[in-house]
């Protein structure tokens, strides 16, 4: 069973060592702003922000946040840049405390740019350390650590050993996370020499906690729980409880390890009493999730599933696969004890599905581990086939030899016509001897050098996959910005020709569904064309209307292919729109795919037609249509490319076609979201039967 990494998983957003006591209050610091603003003095009122401490944050998060928006309406701190740097980073703090990652990764941009401005080193490190802490709780590991090591090398160049011990930490936590226990080791060890050297027993505590963490993914339990008993020790002093249940919540997981349940059990109790609702589900839901292993492995399974049900229901909305896994499992698994088989399989499946999704975020080292190792039993085949080659070879020369010497001693004995005829038998077997032995050589040489053909080909198709996988929107993204939506993408190969793509640009959305020539490689190839074409449409010619895109994508696509002497008529099929969220409308705009709507008032689904012409080289093209579509509360937007409704399968193989796709979504419009994803693939899969999929499949549903 897993346990809480502080500051990895829970902490993120929170500065791993500001575990000083929490003593905030909002009317001191009201007062203290009153009485600076009527000065109206600047210095005074940067004095201000800087008097605003993370406690403060932690402990009132609303209450802050409508100060700084007072702030910003009667002082306008933009006038300062000074003061706009330090308001900006506040703004993001209250944002992050908030759960609200995205924004909060935003405004630390926004802050870094004014310290550059002011010239400001050691603000530069804070906030370049602050924007690493949100790439992590967006699953931006590879932009994470490329922040933390630039705010690392400010801070060793001005001798901030603060932001070096912070800094450091992140690092190890990003370590950590990566598997590379080694190397979170030293950089932990580095923190801690300086946390020691500064006497600063909260920043301390806080690595200690987390070489603790080390100690327990290495199975050194003991190690481990020694480490976790003296953070909740120190914590229990102090005013932060926060902390105090993290200490505690860490050590029963260690707990539980050591399959001490009854103690584990107590511990957590306690933490549960110290919790927030307000801003610590995550911390509720670890709770409760390690209450459910406890009973689990007491074998009070109904218990177990109570309080997992809870967890999981303090967990909605996190982007923490790994955890979601661990709460799928252990309810699969005592659903299964209690013979509740259905329920047991309904989780099962969660915990596959996640399990899919959670297999991109592999580490680098273990990718590295299985090259070598394929390369490693590459070189074991190859030595043992030129082994046995040689064998071979030394066999048929002995063979060769003792024929000769046979023959020698038998010559006397024979007249010397059958001496003739012997000798020229011979030749003959010799000569056909030798050629099927270099056409066997010929062949095996062959045979190993299709398999090394086709080992780096598909090496190299998975490598696109990756590629292209990496220009998708991730779900993070899509799951911030979008209503209730579902998307079912299922590439034909490996790669595919569909894609879908996702832009915001101010407070506005723009959304595609598209359909490249081709499937497989060469689909893929063309997708990243049109992909890019895309990108510069919207954001290089800053065109923002859906037929306006799709004009500027189409000279684009087409321009790339000019250059070359072959006659290209690539592009692809898309559908396109965008909106604010919050309104009543959408643009839209189609090339040869239809957009289905489903109409909530009057339960039916209508099409709205695009035109009929492809984004690439076409004869007498004409400029896409932009159509605005007022949109009511509950309405479905579909937009999907024709691979699911050109599936042959069923009863007599026939294709599924748009007729029987739009009666199936029209029954299963009403249901939520995930729910028609489900119902979708299922029925694809279905019908399909033993059929091959005969195309690539994306299709996304948006409820507004």
């Amino acid at each position: 069973f897993r346990f809480l990494i502080i500051n990895f998983f829970l902490l993120l957003g929170i500065n791993a060592q500001s575990a000083a006591q929490s003593s905030a209050y909002p009317e001191r610091i009201k007062k203290s702003f009153d009485e600076k603003l009527k000065s109206n003095n600047a210095a005074s009122l940067t004095q201000f922000l800087k008097e605003i401490k993370n406690e403060s944050i932690e402990a009132n998060p609303d209450s802050i946040e409508q100060l700084l928006a007072e702030f910003k309406t009667k002082y306008r701190p933009q006038q300062n840049p000074a003061a706009h740097a330090l308001w900006l980073r506040l703004y993001a703090k209250v944002h992050s405390r908030k759960n609200q990652y995205q924004k909060s990764y935003e405004y630390h941009q926004k802050a870094l740019s004014q310290f550059k401005k002011t010239a400001d080193i050691p603000g530069q490190v804070i906030s370049l350390n602050s924007i690493g802490m949100q790439c992590v709780n967006l699953s931006l590991y590879g932009e994470a650590y490329d922040y933390y090591f630039r705010g690392l090398l400010l801070a060793e160049r001005i001798g901030d050993s603060i932001g070096v011990s912070l800094i450091s930490e992140n690092i190890g936590n990003l370590y950590t996370y990566m598997e590379e226990y080694s190397k979170a080791e030293n950089f932990f060890k580095r923190s801690l020499e300086i946390e020691k050297k500064n006497q600063d027993p909260s920043g301390y505590f806080s690595v200690k906690n987390n070489l603790a963490a080390i100690y327990f993914h290495q199975k050194k339990f003991d190690l481990a729980l020694k480490a976790y008993e003296d953070c909740m020790q120190y914590y229990s002093t102090q005013t932060n409880p926060e902390m105090h249940m993290l200490s505690l919540n860490n050590t029963a997981g260690t707990l539980v390890a050591l399959k001490k349940f009854s103690e584990a059990r107590l511990l957590v109790e306690k933490s549960l009493s110290l919790i927030d609702t307000n801003y610590q589900k995550a911390n509720l839901s670890s709770a409760y999730r390690t209450l459910g292993e406890v009973y689990y492995n007491q074998k009070n399974y109904r218990q177990a599933i109570g309080y997992s049900m809870k967890a999981l229901h303090y967990f909605s909305g996190s982007e923490d696969k790994e955890e979601a896994g661990i709460l799928y499992q252990l309810l699969a698994n005592s659903y299964e004890c209690l013979g509740d088989f259905r329920q047991a399989y309904h989780f099962l499946e969660k915990y596959r599905s996640n399990l899919i999704v959670n297999m991109n975020t592999r580490s680098r080292k273990d990718l590295l581990q299985k090259d070598i190792q394929l390369e490693f039993d590459r070189k074991q085949i190859e030595d043992s086939l030129k082994l046995a080659s040689a064998n071979r070879l030394k066999d048929a020369q002995l063979s060769q030899q003792n024929a000769e010497l046979k023959l020698k001693k038998n010559q006397q004995l024979y007249m010397l016509i059958t001496v003739l005829l012997l000798s020229s038998a011979l030749a003959v077997i010799y000569k056909r001897l030798k050629v099927n032995q270099k056409q066997k050589r010929i062949i095996g040489m062959q045979k190993t050098k299709v398999e090394e053909q086709k080992r780096e080909i598909l090496s190299s198709i998975e490598y696109a996959r990756r590629i292209q996988q990496a220009i998708l929107p991730s779900e993070q993204f899509m799951h911030h910005h979008l209503p209730e939506y579902f998307l079912i993408y299922q590439p034909k190969d490996i790669v595919a020709g569909d894609f879908y793509w996702m832009q915001l640009i101010d407070e506005t959305i723009y959304l595609a569904v598209c359909d490249c020539t081709g499937h497989g490689v060469p689909g893929a190839m063309v997708s990243v064309v049109c992909h890019n074409a895309l990108n510069r449409a919207l954001n290089e010619f800053e065109e923002r209307e859906p037929g306006k895109i799709l004009d500027k994508t189409r000279d684009l696509v087409v321009g790339n292919f000019a250059g070359s002497d072959e006659n290209v008529q690539d592009g692809m099929d898309a559908s396109i729109l965008c909106f604010v969220p919050g309104e009543n409308k959408v643009i839209w705009s189609g090339a040869n795919h239809t957009l289905w709507i489903y109409r909530n008032e009057k339960k039916t689904i209508y099409a709205v037609k695009p035109d009929k012409q492809a984004v690439g080289k076409t004869d007498n093209p004409i400029p896409f249509t932009t159509k605005e579509i007022d949109i009511g509360h509950g309405d479905i937007l579909y937009l999907t490319t024709d691979g699911y409704a050109d599936q042959f399968g069923g009863e007599n193989g026939r294709k599924l076609t748009r007729k029987r796709f739009k009666e199936y979504l029209t029954g299963i419009a009403g249901l939520p979201m995930k729910e028609q994803q489900n119902l979708l693939t299922a029925y694809h899969f279905e019908y399909k039967g033993q059929e091959e999929q005969v195309d690539d499949i994306c299709v996304m549903g948006i409820r507004f």
